[in-house]
């Protein structure tokens, strides 16, 4: 056993309540915010898309 409640969420070194279900697991709230900021962060990431140029 890790000494981690059943109910403590997923996030190493949390000792939030498992509130959330998210792709990462059950967190709690603040963790869960803490994810959606850097999925957001990610998507608004410039992306090499391969210009297409005519010469």
């Amino acid at each position: 056993m890790n000494g981690y409640s059943l109910y403590s969420c997923d996030t190493p070194r949390c000792t939030g309540l498992k509130e959330v279900i998210t792709p990462d697991g059950y967190l709690c709230e603040d963790c869960a915010d803490e994810l959606a900021a850097e999925y957001e962060d990610e998507g608004n990431q410039p992306t090499n898309i391969g210009v297409a140029r005519h010469t």
